[in-house]
């Protein structure tokens, strides 16, 4: 199904977040539930250097209809930051991926086929299911997100290229790990058709407290040498860990019948996550 964001119109930049936006403030904007760290109930998006970097990226992926590979460790952002972006702009997108580990060129076809919302089973004629699938494309021109895109072998982003080359252009984001190498870094046709190569990283140590207070209301009463000492233990910058360890702490408080962390609370949190 494409995902319209905030705006149908297609291919263009509608939705736009203030100039300059602070990083650490709270988005302007009401972002899809399903895109929260965890699914956790309070979760708010943050304006983070992940999501500044990849917001520029995505503008002049979109404008130059070009490849933007995004890749970072686990936890910092990436898929969060495009799918968000890509709704707060308005930017008429799918989101994709294969449904098993080392897929295919016909995996690949068989996954745009339902997603663009083709009738019927996929054609097992290559031919046939490509002129199906590029018709969808030239027609939409919408953004194509692919995340895992380190377990894609070098068959099937040979696949996206020739489907970008049949496109004249399209706009592809390419997410995957640092920790793994990717047929992406050996792929020199790909690596033409590329307009940036973004990296996502942990929240900086000193940042991280005050980053934590936005995150989830339960944090804003804990005094900020708590917080640091709970990112130095735990959390290490790393905002799924943090929704890791604010979902623990939502559930001690249920089970304690408080509503809001005190000392003992942090410090029982604390021996939770360090087993």
């Amino acid at each position: 199904m494409l995902n319209t964001g905030q705006d149908l119109n297609k291919g263009a930049l509608r939705g736009r977040l203030p100039e300059p936006h602070p990083l650490y403030a709270l988005l302007p904007t009401t972002v899809q539930p399903e895109l929260h760290f965890l699914g956790v109930p309070g979760i708010r998006p943050l304006h983070t250097p992940a999501v500044q970097a990849v917001r520029e990226g995505l503008q002049q992926a979109q404008r130059d209809q070009a490849f933007l590979h995004l890749s970072g460790p686990s936890g910092t952002g990436k898929t969060f930051s495009t799918r968000a972006l890509l709704d707060v702009l308005g930017i008429p997108h799918y989101v994709l991926g294969a449904e098993r580990a080392r897929p295919g060129p016909q995996d690949l076809r068989a996954v745009l086929h339902t997603a663009l919302g083709l009738e019927g089973t996929p054609p097992k004629d290559p031919g046939l299911a490509d002129a199906l699938i590029q018709q969808v494309l030239h027609t939409q021109r919408p953004v194509l997100l692919f995340d895992e895109v380190h377990q894609m072998s070098h068959s099937c982003l040979e696949y996206l290229r020739y489907l970008f080359d049949a496109a004249q252009g399209l706009c592809i984001v390419l997410n995957s790990c640092t920790d793994r190498r990717t047929a992406v870094d050996v792929h020199p046709m790909l690596s033409t058709r590329t307009c940036a190569w973004l990296t996502t990283e942990a929240i900086a140590a000193n940042d991280m407290p005050h980053a934590a207070t936005l995150l989830h209301p339960l944090w804003q009463d804990v005094p900020s040498a708590a917080l640091g000492d709970l990112d130095l233990r735990h959390g290490r910058g790393n905002l799924r860990r943090w929704a890791g360890a604010t979902r623990h702490l939502q559930r001690l408080l249920t089970r304690t019948g408080d509503t809001h962390p005190r000392q003992h609370h942090l410090d029982r949190l604390a021996t939770k996550l360090a087993r």
